[in-house]
C-alpha cells in the first residue's frame, strides 16, 4: 500500500493532507480495510460477478452484517453473470429489506464500492479494470478530498441500477440458471470459480444454492 496524490483521472493534491487516498495492491490489502464496510449507513457496491475471494471473505461478511442488522441503506449491483459461490451475501442481501439486488443486463468493466459511515464520512474504493476471476487486482481508496468524485460515482450506481432489474430470490435463481452460457469468454448466468478457473456453474451447484437460500 502506498499514498498516490496523483491518481489518474483524478485531481492532484494541492495543500497537506487536503487530499489522502492510498493504492491499494490485491485483494489482500483491499480486505484490510474490510472494517469500513462494519460501521456503515450507506453501502453501494458496483462490482461484476461478485468475486468469491472477496465477497466470501469471513471478515468482510461479518462487517457487512453488522451494517445490514443495524439498517443500512445497501444496494448490490452486478452481473450479468454470477458466482454461486456467494451465497453468504445472497443470503443476507435476501433477508433483509434494507439491502437491494439489482442485475444488469451487460457486463461493466468500472468496479466500485461507495460507503457512508454512520458519522458521514465517505470512501470509495475504485478497482483498476481487470480480467474476470483475476486475483491481481489494483485498487484506488479515496479517504479524503474527493467529494466531486464521489458524488460523480454515486451518480453513476444510481443511473446504473435504474436500468438494472430488480432481483427477488425466485426470479434471480430463475434467471441465472436459464441464462448460463459462455461466448468467446463472456460469461452470463451462475458461473463457478475451482482453483482459479472459471466455468459455468453446474444443475447441481445451483440446486445447493437453492436450498441455502430456501428460508430467504
Amino acid at each position: 500500500m502506498h499514498k498516490d496524490y496523483n491518481l489518474p483521472g483524478f485531481r492532484k493534491k494541492s495543500l497537506l493532507f487536503e487530499k489522502v487516498s492510498y493504492i491499494l495492491e490485491g485483494l489482500e490489502e483491499t480486505l484490510r480495510y474490510g472494517r469500513l464496510f462494519g460501521n456503515a449507513k450507506k453501502i453501494y457496491i458496483y462490482a461484476g460477478e461478485l468475486y468469491p475471494p472477496f465477497y466470501t471473505d469471513k471478515s468482510f461478511l461479518e462487517n457487512f452484517a453488522r451494517s445490514v442488522r443495524q439498517g443500512a441503506d445497501v444496494k448490490v449491483a452486478f452481473g450479468p453473470a454470477l458466482y454461486v459461490e456467494t451465497d453468504g451475501l445472497l443470503k443476507l442481501a435476501l433477508k433483509n429489506d434494507n439491502v437491494k439486488l439489482y442485475r444488469r443486463k451487460e457486463r461493466d468493466p468500472a468496479h466500485f464500492r461507495l460507503i457512508e459511515d454512520a458519522d458521514g464520512a465517505q470512501f470509495l474504493f475504485v478497482d483498476k479494470p481487470h480480467e474476470i476471476a483475476s486475483g491481481k487486482r489494483q485498487t484506488a481508496l479515496l479517504v479524503k478530498g474527493y467529494d466531486t468524485e464521489m458524488k460523480r460515482f454515486e451518480g453513476k450506481f444510481i443511473s446504473e441500477i435504474d436500468k438494472a432489474q430488480l432481483a427477488e430470490k425466485e426470479s434471480l435463481l430463475q434467471a441465472l440458471k436459464e441464462d448460463r452460457k459462455e461466448e468467446d469468454g463472456k460469461y452470463r448466468g451462475f458461473i463457478t470459480l475451482s482453483e482459479g478457473e472459471i466455468g459455468l456453474a453446474t444443475d447441481e451447484q445451483i440446486q445447493e444454492l437453492r436450498i441455502t437460500l430456501a428460508d430467504c
